[in-house]
């Protein structure tokens, strides 16, 4: 029910950046990696520096272990939300795999 929420309410306004945050973090819920992927990318297309949008994506590519790009997400987080403690975890996290895994 919350996807189709969601969308409808997406129908009525493309750019409506926090239902592209929500719709992701239910898809993400669900392990729909791929469609919470394009759900946090389409957030960013709206509002490129959308702090919550970034960290969002930077779980989704954890996920997928995409790694590099995971950590691109977070720092963009980080530069828009220099504050933000579970992004910087995230990076220093991130950081210690790749030295672990050199």
């Amino acid at each position: 029910q919350a996807i189709e929420a969601y969308e409808t309410a997406l129908s009525l306004k493309t750019d409506y950046v926090k239902a592209w945050n929500n719709l992701g973090n239910t898809y993400r819920m669900q392990q729909n990696w791929d469609a919470a992927l394009k759900s946090f990318q389409s957030a960013l297309k709206y509002d490129p520096k959308n702090a919550t949008a970034h960290y969002n994506l930077g779980e989704v590519y954890f996920q997928l272990k995409r790694f590099s790009e995971a950590k691109e997400a977070f720092e963009s987080a980080l530069k828009i939300q220099p504050e933000w403690i579970d992004a910087q975890r995230a990076v220093e996290k991130l950081n210690d795999d790749i030295e672990k895994s050199k």
